[in-house]
């Protein structure tokens, strides 16, 4: 992963704001409950990964960036590792951590649930995905420090 899209963190993340990318709380998981205690992992092993593909966040289609992105692509072998290692965030620890962040690139695909369920999913370079379900729904997952290395490799 290049160094270039960990500048500017911050200002994606303001954009992303500003546009109104709203999020709802998923009601299955406990307010109490920590993301980082949860050993239960929210894509099992199991799910079918479809259209993998490449895409771009929905504020920064059409504009410069566009040509950056040809540097992130992740195979369907890293897509599993990730989903297999990653753990649930909240939007407060991507905001508050200084190796989490958004940015415009993102390798996009659906996972279908051996019970039919079919869950939309975007990761972006930061190795954060964000689980869209079909009563609009999401769920923010990361991949850090081991994970990372398993995912992308050593550095």
């Amino acid at each position: 992963m290049s160094l270039r899209w960990r500048v500017g963190v911050v200002g994606w993340l303001s954009i992303i704001v500003a546009q109104g990318c709203a999020h709802s709380t998923p009601t299955e998981v406990s307010s109490s409950a920590s993301p980082r205690a949860s050993t239960t992992s929210l894509v099992p092993a199991s799910a079918r990964i479809e259209s993998l593909g490449l895409g771009l966040s929905a504020s920064t289609k059409g504009r410069r960036e566009d040509q950056n992105c040809a540097d992130f692509v992740l195979t369907e072998p890293q897509v599993r590792a990730f989903f297999a290692q990653s753990r649930e965030v909240t939007w407060r620890e991507i905001h508050d951590s200084e190796d989490l962040g958004f940015a415009p690139c993102l390798v996009t695909g659906r996972l279908v649930f051996e019970d039919g369920q079919q869950v939309r999913f975007a990761i972006n370079p930061f190795l954060v995905a964000t689980l869209s379900y079909a009563d609009d729904s999401t769920r923010l997952l990361a991949c850090e420090g081991a994970c990372s290395q398993s995912v992308l490799g050593p550095p």
